[in-house]
């Protein structure tokens, strides 16, 4: 490999890490932030939704900017406001400071997740792409599973904050890294930017997050944050069919199997937000758990997923998505299940059962989604189609993190955690909606030139 090119994987890979870790690493504090800053369970949602609602919002339109501005520019600039808002983040005193420094935090990830994308793209060709791209996607997923450990370990031995203040190495690396070895790609000056469908976005996911965090006490404000959040949906889909360059053409959803494959992502996804958020404060408030044991419980799902996946994704790139996906999501159903019916706090009675079918069904879903989603519009707009499934996918993250309170009836961290059943029965039969989502109408097989 170019030295060049060496050294635009490692900067587009550490920098894209801080969004993967960030993504999952606060989980593990939620409980620490809400004793220390006094946080209700509509706070503690916010300190992620916060993060993901510029996130699902802006990610396609931080592609545009970076064909505009350039690339490296935007990724500089999204790291460096990255690093700046976790610092913001890091020295917060009360829980809307952390919420509007998240915020920060997920807008800024939206320039530089698709940037870094972009300038593998356009250093890497031919077969050395493909790789470049499965080597970024393998060290994100890494990090996604490590993150949590590192930040559960600073907080048992220090404090939540430096969940926040580790990212800051990680930044100055990564930008010095950017700077001196990465060559500034060719800008395409051309680009239009969809400010308007954006905004629209905005507020449509804005207003939903806010009216699923409200209590039953405030019914008439959730019902016009509801009516906000359709109008302005409409005004979005109305913005994308007449704008020339739209950030979400709508002709992609005219593919059935892109269509049934982005719903399944949407269900599976809000499914695995609820367990991800709900688990932590589980173990750590009801069970006595420290902040990395917590993190430590994943660690099944994570060799699952990392063992069979390869296997998985071969599976469906030679017979088709339909059989993996719907097994997959029958099994993940099945192990949120298990733990909601499971008793006691032993982990390996109560808890790694139900952990480690799940690990065997997300095995079966997650490689198999992304082969159908890259080969569903074919290989002219599989960037394209990338982009949006990971849109569904932030935005189903971001309603599940905020309807985990109304689900479970609570209004602080330990009512939540008495309606953890509850909160995985109702991830459960999500996930079975996704199965009869992928046996219904995931239907065809790659097309050749994408197994090619």
């Amino acid at each position: 490999m170019h030295s060049r090119h060496r050294w635009t994987l490692i900067a587009t890979i550490l920098g894209s890490s801080l969004a993967f870790v960030d993504a999952t690493v606060v989980n593990v504090a939620i409980p620490a932030i809400a004793r220390d800053l006094g946080a209700g369970a509509a706070g503690t949602q916010w300190t992620i939704a916060a993060y993901l609602l510029p996130l699902a919002s802006f990610v396609l339109v931080g592609g545009a900017l970076g064909d505009r501005f350039g690339r490296r520019r935007m990724f500089l600039i999204g790291v460096a406001a990255f690093g700046a808002a976790s610092m913001a983040c890091g020295a917060s005193q009360s829980i809307l400071q952390l919420t509007v420094s998240r915020a920060i935090q997920g807008s800024a990830a939206a320039l530089f997740v698709p940037a870094s994308l972009a300038l593998l793209g356009t250093t890497f060709s031919g077969a050395a792409r493909g790789k470049a791209i499965g080597m970024w996607s393998a060290f994100g997923s890494v990090a996604s599973a490590i993150g949590p450990l590192i930040g559960g370990w600073l907080v048992d031995t220090w404090s939540w904050r430096y969940a926040f203040f580790v990212n800051l190495p990680v930044v100055l690396a990564t930008m010095a890294i950017t700077v001196w070895r990465v060559e500034k790609p060719p800008e395409r000056h051309g680009a239009r930017i969809d400010i308007a469908g954006a905004a629209a976005a905005v507020i449509s996911l804005g207003a939903l997050t806010a009216a699923l965090t409200l209590t039953e006490g405030r019914r008439v404000a959730a019902i016009a944050l509801i009516a906000v959040a359709v109008a302005a949906g409409g005004a979005f889909i109305a913005i994308e069919r007449r704008v020339k360059v739209p950030m979400m053409p709508l002709d992609v959803w005219r593919s059935q199997m892109f269509s049934s494959v982005n719903a399944l992502t949407f269900v599976v996804y809000a499914a695995l937000s609820l367990f991800m958020f709900i688990l932590p404060i589980r173990l750590i408030v009801g069970g006595g758990a420290s902040a990395t044991m917590s993190a430590a419980a994943l660690l099944p799902l994570i060799a699952e997923i990392s063992l069979l996946s390869r296997w998985t994704g071969r599976w469906a790139s030679t017979a088709g998505p339909r059989v993996p996906l719907t097994l997959g999501a029958v099994l993940l159903g099945a192990g949120f299940f298990v733990l909601a019916f499971s008793a006691g706090e032993d982990y390996w009675r109560a808890f790694f059962p139900g952990i480690a079918v799940m690990g065997l069904g997300l095995a079966l879903t997650v490689a198999p989604l992304t082969t159908a989603i890259m080969s569903a519009l074919g290989d002219e707009r599989a960037g394209l189609a990338s982009g949006i499934n990971n849109a569904v996918a932030r935005t189903a993250g971001l309603t599940g993190v905020s309807a985990v309170a109304l689900i479970a009836g609570a209004q602080t961290p330990r009512e939540l955690s008495a309606a953890f059943p509850r909160v995985m029965m109702t991830a459960g039969l999500l996930a079975l909606c996704g199965a009869a989502i992928a046996a219904l109408f995931a239907r065809g097989r790659p097309t050749r030139s994408t197994l090619g």
